[in-house]
């Protein structure tokens, strides 16, 4: 646990105990692990956005509403503004 505790939870561990896990992390090349902190805790501290495209120039979109113009030339420049 002290290694562990040096980490994450340094008030918890004499300071010279400490000094001493960081400095032979530190020799060692030691880097604590995002992906397994993660699964160890069960939060990945991670936001995840997903977008839907809402322009007329998606292929898709084009596709659904053939009665929009297939280029920005033909239609205000108000429209594509959000683009």
């Amino acid at each position: 646990m002290t290694v562990s505790y040096s980490f994450n939870r340094p008030g918890r561990v004499a300071e010279a105990t400490r000094n001493r896990v960081l400095e032979a992390a530190a020799e060692l090349g030691y880097r604590p692990d995002s992906t397994a902190r993660a699964l160890r805790s069960g939060r990945s501290r991670q936001l995840g956005v997903v977008v839907g495209s809402t322009c007329p120039t998606s292929s898709t979109t084009r596709r659904r509403r053939s009665s929009w113009p297939a280029s920005p030339t033909s239609v205000s420049a108000r429209t594509w503004a959000w683009c």
